[in-house]
């Protein structure tokens, strides 16, 4: 009871109302939800059909939703698969990274943001990084939207790098830093899935760090 009554008073005393907060968290995990229900569907029909034989339409009848939904919450077909929960993590991780960056030892900063935003993930959510990494495998589409994605994330850190950076690295410093940064991930990533089911994704994503520090020199 203590407990609630100092909840209370930190909610007031930062102007915060806690139905609103309780009713804020209860609608963000309820739309996580949804969208999983409708990704998991979409993926058990694109593994199932392949992913050019498969509609939007399609996807959300299996999900029980309309297809005005799908495309309101994913945007896009790629998107459904695409669409990564671990996301939100990682561009959390990566703005602390910026705001106490180590400007002798960016990458190995860069590094701790990456592994940072997918420790701890458990073995559902695991199957489900397996499962979206083979299907933009399979498909050039997926692989096409993906680099996209991925270009726009690597515009954005080096953005960031130079802000966070300043005189200490170049433009084009940072722009390098980046795309070694997002590299190092996907080849993360990628010894990862050849490995599965075993072997940690975060500890893949440090040893590949770890080497991308080793061949640049940090």
């Amino acid at each position: 009871m203590q407990y609630d009554s100092h909840c209370h008073i930190l909610l007031r005393a930062t102007g915060l109302d806690i139905l609103a907060v309780l009713q804020m968290s209860l609608r963000d995990r309820n739309r996580r939800a949804a969208m999983r229900a409708i990704q998991d569907a979409a993926l058990d029909l694109f593994e199932e059909r392949g992913f050019d034989a498969v509609s939007v339409e399609d996807v959300a009848a299996a999900a029980g939703a309309s297809p005005s939904t799908v495309y309101r919450r994913f945007g896009t077909k790629e998107r459904l698969v695409l669409h990564d929960e671990q996301d939100a993590r990682l561009d959390a991780e990566l703005v602390r990274a910026l705001g106490s960056l180590d400007r002798d030892a960016p990458l190995a900063a860069l590094g701790d943001a990456f592994v940072a935003a997918f420790e701890d993930l458990d073995p559902a959510e695991l199957a489900l990084q397996r499962r979206r990494g083979a299907l933009v495998d399979a498909e050039p589409a997926l692989a096409a939207a993906l680099v996209a994605e991925i270009d726009h994330g690597r515009e954005e850190l080096a953005g960031g790098l130079r802000a966070a950076l300043r005189r200490a690295r170049t433009e084009l410093e940072c722009d390098v830093l980046a795309r070694v940064a997002f590299a190092a991930f996907i080849a993360g990533f990628e010894a990862w899935q050849r490995a599965w089911p075993s072997g940690s994704l975060p500890r893949m994503i440090r040893r590949a760090f770890d080497a991308a520090e080793r061949v640049t020199g940090g």
